[in-house]
C-alpha cells in the first residue's frame, strides 16, 4: 500500500472538456481554462495513509473523503473516491478514479456543479485525465493548523483577517469564496506572517450579499506541504442577521 504524498505539478493532461448547462442550452468551456482551475483545484490534494492502511484524501475547504484501496492489474493501487462538497452556492459532486504506479499517477476525475436555486448560476459539468508524478511525504512534513481566525474592518472598510501561527509553517495560504460569485474556495494569496488584508472590489461589493464571505486559512511547511486543517473566518451575509 502506498504511504502519504502529493502530486507534482505540471499535470498531463490527455483529455480535458466541460460545458455549462442552462435551461436553453448547452455550452462548451474553453479546454485551456478547465485545465488551469481543476491544477489550481487539485495542486493541494493531500494522501494520507493511517497506521491500519486506510487512506483519506485532504482538499482546501472541505471535510477529508475516504478513498477505496486495491490492488492493480498491473502491480499499482487503484484510489477511487466520491465526494460531495455543499455550499450556500450550490454542489459539487467529484469522481476520483486513479492508478498509482511507483510515482505515476493515472487518474480520471469529473466534476458537477449543481447551483443553488437561490443564486444566478448555471449547471456544468467538467471531465479531465491527466497523468502526474507524485511526491512522498513524512507525517513530520506536514505543519500544525494556524488557530484562533478573526476578523475586523479597516479603517477604509477593507476586511482585515489576523490568526495565530501553527506550528512549523512557513507560510499560510488564505481562500476566500463568495456564495453568491464562487463555487468553491478560491486561493487570494500566500503570506509569511499571520494576517491577511482583503481590500478587493470584489469582496466589498459582497460584503454585504445574502450570504456573506467565509475565508480558510491554512499552513504551508517548509517543504511546500499544506496541512489539511483549516481555520475558517465566517462573515455572516444579510440572511444569517435576520
Amino acid at each position: 500500500m502506498p504511504g502519504n504524498f502529493v502530486l507534482v505539478l505540471p499535470l498531463q493532461f490527455t483529455l480535458a472538456r466541460g460545458v455549462v448547462i442552462s435551461d436553453s442550452d448547452v455550452t462548451p468551456l474553453d479546454d485551456g481554462t478547465i485545465r488551469a482551475e481543476i491544477t489550481e483545484e487539485l495542486r493541494h490534494l493531500l494522501f494520507v495513509i493511517d497506521s491500519n492502511s486506510n487512506m483519506k484524501v485532504y482538499s482546501p475547504g472541505v471535510s477529508p473523503v475516504s478513498a477505496h484501496l486495491e490492488r492493480a492489474a498491473n502491480g499499482g493501487v487503484q484510489i477511487t473516491y466520491s465526494q460531495n462538497v455543499d455550499s450556500q452556492a450550490g454542489t459539487v459532486s467529484i469522481t476520483f478514479e486513479g492508478t498509482l504506479f511507483k510515482e505515476q499517477f493515472t487518474v480520471h476525475y469529473e466534476q458537477y456543479y449543481n447551483p443553488s436555486a437561490f443564486i444566478n448560476a448555471n449547471a456544468s459539468d467538467v471531465v479531465v485525465t491527466f497523468n502526474a508524478r507524485i511526491r512522498w511525504i513524512t507525517a513530520s512534513e506536514i505543519p500544525a493548523a494556524p488557530r484562533n481566525g478573526s476578523y475586523h474592518f479597516g479603517a477604509d472598510g477593507a476586511i482585515v483577517l489576523t490568526w495565530q501561527t501553527g506550528q512549523h509553517a512557513v507560510a499560510y495560504e488564505v481562500y476566500r469564496q463568495i456564495s453568491d460569485v464562487d463555487q468553491q474556495f478560491q486561493l487570494l494569496a500566500t503570506v509569511k506572517g499571520t494576517s491577511y488584508t482583503d481590500s478587493s472590489s470584489l469582496a466589498r461589493q459582497n460584503l454585504h450579499s445574502m450570504k456573506g464571505i467565509t475565508y480558510a486559512i491554512f499552513s504551508v511547511g517548509p517543504t511546500g506541504v499544506e496541512n489539511p486543517g483549516a481555520i475558517v473566518v465566517a462573515i455572516p451575509g444579510q440572511a444569517s442577521q435576520g
